[in-house]
């Protein structure tokens, strides 16, 4: 009693299984009420640190910085719909949050020592968002011809897996019409 089986799980969070293995990603639904509890909280935040010009990361992000406060409700969220989607033995990895985007080439994370097995992106910027502004994400698996494509609006979570090298993501060229921020969450199993 109480269990579910993985596919019962997997339809609680909208993950589907055969776009995550076959091109690498998958669109999750966050739950509204975190959502509104997180929009506050961003529209408050500091930046500081500049990554590159229009890239600038949050007053906390760095490596050492797993769990900042301001950001419990989204990070426990994560962290269970993580264990829904994948069972138990994940921790968080990698934290970082960055407000701008940069263009980013086709490229994976299979080697990257802190983006780990899979990796989270949610978007708390702008409620709406035109093509024509860029920065949008793109992932394909190298062997197919199929590309999805998110557009960086608030509440938009992406799940990227990392373990396979054709598994590849870009950024589109980006011009700050809108506000495009990123929270980024690296896994890793641990056992």
């Amino acid at each position: 009693p109480g269990v579910r089986s993985k596919r019962e799980r997997h339809m609680t969070t909208g993950f589907d299984s055969t776009q995550f293995q076959m091109i690498g990603c998958c669109k999750i639904d966050l739950d509204q009420s975190v959502l509104d509890q997180i929009r506050p909280v961003v529209e408050t935040e500091q930046w500081a640190e500049v990554l590159s010009e229009g890239v600038r990361l949050a007053v906390w992000s760095n490596k050492v910085t797993l769990n900042p406060p301001r950001y419990k409700v989204l990070l426990d969220h994560l962290d269970e719909l993580t264990e829904q989607i994948f069972g138990r033995g994940y921790q968080r990895h990698m934290l970082s949050m960055w407000n701008g985007s940069e263009q980013l080439d086709w490229h994976n994370h299979v080697d990257d020592r802190e983006l780990k097995q899979f990796h989270w992106i949610v978007y708390l910027g702008s409620d709406t968002w035109c093509e024509q502004a860029g920065g949008l994400l793109q992932v394909k698996n190298a062997m197919m011809d199929d590309v999805l494509t998110f557009e960086p609006t608030f509440g938009t979570a992406v799940l990227l897996n990392n373990t396979h090298p054709a598994f590849l993501h870009k950024v589109t060229p980006f011009t700050p019409v809108r506000t495009r921020i990123i929270f980024q969450v690296g896994y890793e199993y641990i056992g």
